[in-house]
């Protein structure tokens, strides 16, 4: 069989005449091991006619390029480039770019089938070929698109255009992470735009994508020929805005979208281009659940610096929806006309234009999600830009963090800013901003309905009482709810609609003595409750007494007599929690607090209101320094309002233990103060994250009763709230003095009240722990006493001339080298009795009226050393005579 192949070579003519011997031996050995052709005969022919005028060795691409008439052409090309890679790996061919056929040796028939690819490959520069060496396109080279995709180019002319287009091919070739397929799609799709649009182009026009992006437009909406053809273009006009041949504003916005959004819908990029502001469209992202959804949205405002802060809010949000949308295109509008250049010209003006705007262009189930985004964004701005942003218009910010704000907007709630001297606001619905007190610089809330009054004669006087009437507001404005029930009665009395045994005037703006008879009547028929009744009967005669006084209606003389109410004082409406319920609620909010942070501040409140006097107003609104360290060392006073004080700055003794517990909530609520934008909070105790996403707020007792009676239904004991809780001390502190015959200053000590009154009528009695140091105000250490206590009086010692120490003892010695009597309770023969225990009561009010003047630190430290020994003795007869009582029962 060699000997027959050995004859083709010895017969043909074409094969002697090849222009050397190495030129014919590596012929020779081609055809020898080839299997392109089942006749070896006709191999050599056709390759012997393509090699005819050249020499192996010093083949080159300069050479290939210059004979390719003889090669490359159809059924002879990839005969001869399998012999080129067969010379290149038996080492005829030197060629380094010819070399690079062995790469391709398993493809060679891809390869061949392009005369364009395979003098692509030929003619490629060094340091273009290493790129796709090292490229995943490469490492894939046996894909079916590897070949063309490699190959591709731009059908330019320019040559900047040509230059960014050689760009942007090889960055989808080489640098992109594009499956093959992809890639070489893309690209087909880019031949096609270059050679169809930008082939003559001598600069870049928006004419021109829109003409891409209507060729786009041809496909089916969901075809993935159209978002090939999509992303070829914006690929383009991306590497156009690279290399800087991008001047149009609508195609600079087109970048901006596609620099940071790969989905841009062709609808998007149809309103971009015909947007008389194309700068004003934005990419708005959102993350969810660890993945991030983008959108593009239009904020219609003229202000770079507002658009700025609009884009930067969009982008804390997850809702995308049409609610967003509307609000962004119609934020120019939502102004009404109110000229602001920059964030410092939005304000609260601004913020009751857009609301309005967006609660009459909405529906009206949609008129509280878009007033809510107008309400978001100005909280955000409050937050990032400005907090003090309603405060240049006498509004408080703080209106923001309201869960309801959107919901009253929507309802019809107007914000009123109080001012004593202009006339009473038009508007039925107040959320009323006030100051408590002049000097004050938190501004007040207060959310009042007058539409809850049927009649408007009667709301045009209550109305007028609350604006005009100089009490406090709170007493003003707290009792709507009774006084929408009075006017009420009164007006359907008068219009016949209830019917009573007292004649009635039927003139809406007169109030006789029978209406007044016939309204107290139906208070006492209609609750039971003392104070109730009374409550409803003395809110009504206030608002009488202005109407009366500024001459809104005729009130008869005698109605003020006949709204009167005799209060019961025996009348009692505490209501303690017991042990083992108090037992069972603790352990659940031990256990909550232990998970939630916001729950440790909660139970930080409960022990509070369980530890102290303090009523729930006063817990809630302590200051971040309320502790205050007094004379003696180690022993702290809280510094608070109470109610009874007209919100004078007070100082109440505390126990060690409510001292720990309050520096605890300290250091808890500390990131939430440092989180904060409001400077108001910053020196507040009870600090916690508001309802609104990075907000926080100071807790309401509101707040607290709501978590409270939550453990409690945990728990499963009956709901209570923080007034129980004071009823619990209260009712325990009046059971300690019982029990231990304090006397009622001792009393007023340990419950904060000025009077024993108010805890005989108000707190039941239960079993309590020692409580001596809370009724004190001082930490009462194991002080050693040298003293004897005994039981019954001894007629040897307890007698006249024995007595010493004031009263409080008496001395077995014959002699004394005492110098002073306050020195004898230290003494080793001083002797004392259970009933001396008011002279030691006696002794410890005199020394607390003198710790109270002394004025000089170090007296004051010595009177409370000489307090504590006084109360060492008072516990030590205390517990004497428990022990002597629990033995006699």
């Amino acid at each position: 069989m060699t000997n027959d192949i050995e004859i083709i070579f010895t017969d043909s003519r074409a094969f002697k005449k090849l222009r050397d011997d190495v030129t014919r031996q590596a012929v020779h050995d081609f055809v020898i091991q080839q299997t392109f052709y089942k006749n070896p005969k006709l191999c050599l022919a056709n390759l012997c006619s393509c090699v005819a005028d050249m020499s192996i060795s010093n083949i080159s691409v300069t050479m290939l390029i210059a004979h390719r008439s003889s090669w490359s052409v159809p059924g002879y090309r990839k005969m001869f480039l399998s012999f080129l890679e067969f010379a290149c790996e038996q080492g005829y061919i030197k060629a380094p770019r010819v070399n690079r056929l062995t790469d391709f040796k398993h493809v060679l028939s891809q390869l061949s089938a392009s005369e364009q690819a395979t003098f692509y490959l030929l003619n490629d520069d060094d340091e273009h070929y290493s790129k796709f060496q090292e490229s995943s396109l490469f490492e894939n080279l046996t894909d079916d698109y590897s070949i063309p995709t490699y190959s591709a180019v731009p059908d330019v002319t320019d040559d900047q255009i040509s230059l960014s287009m050689t760009r942007y091919f090889d960055n989808v070739k080489f640098s992109s992470t594009l499956p093959t397929t992809r890639k070489a799609a893309v690209l087909s799709r880019a031949k096609k735009l270059c050679s169809t649009i930008f082939h003559s182009a001598d600069s870049i026009t928006i004419d021109q994508f829109v003409k891409g992006f209507q060729m786009a437009a041809k496909g089916k909406a969901a075809s993935s020929s159209r978002s090939v053809l999509m992303e070829a273009l914006f690929g383009m006009l991306l590497q156009f805005n690279e290399d800087g041949l991008i001047t149009d504003r609508h195609l600079k916005a087109l970048v901006l979208s596609r620099e940071t959004y790969d989905t841009v819908s062709l609808q998007t990029v149809k309103e971009i281009l015909q947007s008389e502001h194309p700068e004003y469209w934005c990419v708005v992202s959102a993350f969810s659940n660890s993945k991030v959804f983008r959108t593009m949205k239009y904020i219609n405002c003229a202000s770079k610096e507002i658009r700025e802060a609009v884009h930067s809010f969009l982008n804390t949000r997850v809702d995308k929806g049409d609610h967003i949308t509307s609000f962004c295109e119609h934020f120019d509008d939502s102004l009404q006309g109110l000229e602001v250049n920059g964030l410092a010209d939005l304000g609260f003006t601004s913020f009751t234009n857009q609301v309005d705007y967006f609660q009459s262009y909405a529906s009206k189930q949609r008129k509280t999600t878009r007033a809510a985004v107008v309400v978001s964004f100005y909280l955000y701005l409050a937050q990032h830009a400005n907090e003090k942003l309603f405060e240049k218009e006498g509004v408080p910010t703080s209106l923001l963090t309201r869960p309801s704000f959107a919901n009253e907007l929507k309802d019809g709630f107007k914000v009123i800013l109080y001012n004593l001297i202009e006339d009473v606001p038009e508007a039925d619905k107040w959320l009323l901003c006030y100051k408590k007190y002049d000097r004050d610089t938190v501004i007040r809330v207060f959310k009042l309905d007058f539409t809850r009054i049927n009649d408007p004669v009667y709301r045009i006087w209550y109305k007028h009482y609350v604006w005009k009437d100089k009490v406090m507001m709170y007493t003003k404005a707290h009792p709507i709810s009774i006084l929408a029930w009075a006017f009420n009665y009164l007006a359907k009395i008068k219009s016949g609609k209830i019917r009573t045994i007292f004649p009635v005037s039927q003139n809406h703006e007169v109030i006789t003595v029978t209406d007044a008879s016939a309204y107290r009547n139906h208070v006492l028929a209609s609750f039971d409750n003392n104070r109730t009744r009374s409550g409803y009967i003395y809110n009504l005669r206030n608002v009488l007494r202005h109407v009366s006084a500024n001459k809104l209606g005729e009130i008869d003389n005698g109605v003020f007599y006949a709204l009167t109410h005799t209060l019961d004082q025996s009348y009692d409406n505490t209501h303690p929690i017991s042990n083992n319920e108090l037992s069972k609620i603790a352990t659940v909010f031990k256990r909550r607090a232990e998970e939630d942070p916001v729950a440790d501040v909660f139970m930080s409140i409960f022990y509070l209101a369980l530890e102290t006097e303090f009523r729930g107003s006063q817990i809630v609104d302590l200051n971040k320094d309320c502790l205050h360290e007094t004379a003696k060392k180690g022993e702290f006073e809280v510094v608070s309002e109470t109610k009874t004080s007209a919100d004078e700055v007070v100082e109440q003794p505390i126990s060690s233990y409510v001292e720990r517990g309050i520096r605890h909530v300290i250091a808890v609520t500390e990131s939430f103060r440092e989180a904060s934008t409001n400077t108001w909070l910053l020196n507040k105790l009870f600090v916690i994250p508001g309802p609104k996403k990075g907000t926080y707020v100071k807790v309401s007792q509101n707040r607290f009763n709501v978590f409270f009676q939550d453990c409690c239904k945990e728990a499963g004991v009956p709901a209570y709230t923080l007034s129980n809780l004071r009823d619990t001390h209260m009712t325990k502190a009046e059971e300690y003095r019982i029990r231990h015959n304090l006397s009622d200053l001792e009393q007023g000590v340990l419950t904060g009240h000025k009077t024993t009154t108010v805890d005989d009528r108000n707190y039941v009695r239960l079993e309590i722990r020692e409580m001596l140091e809370a009724v004190h105000g001082v930490t009462i250490s194991n002080v050693k006493l040298d003293g004897t206590i005994i039981t019954n009086d001894n007629p040897d010692i307890c007698t006249t001339e024995n007595e010493v120490a004031d009263g409080c003892g008496f001395c077995k010695s014959d002699t004394c080298g005492m110098m002073m009597n306050l020195d004898c309770p230290m003494c080793n023969d001083f002797v004392t009795t259970i009933s001396r225990l008011p002279y030691f009561e006696e002794q410890v009010r005199i020394l607390d009226k003198k710790i109270e003047a002394a004025t000089v630190p170090h007296d004051k430290e010595d009177l409370v050393v000489i307090k504590v020994l006084m109360l060492r003795y008072i516990e030590e007869i205390l517990n004497l005579k428990e022990r002597i009582e629990n033995a006699e029962k």
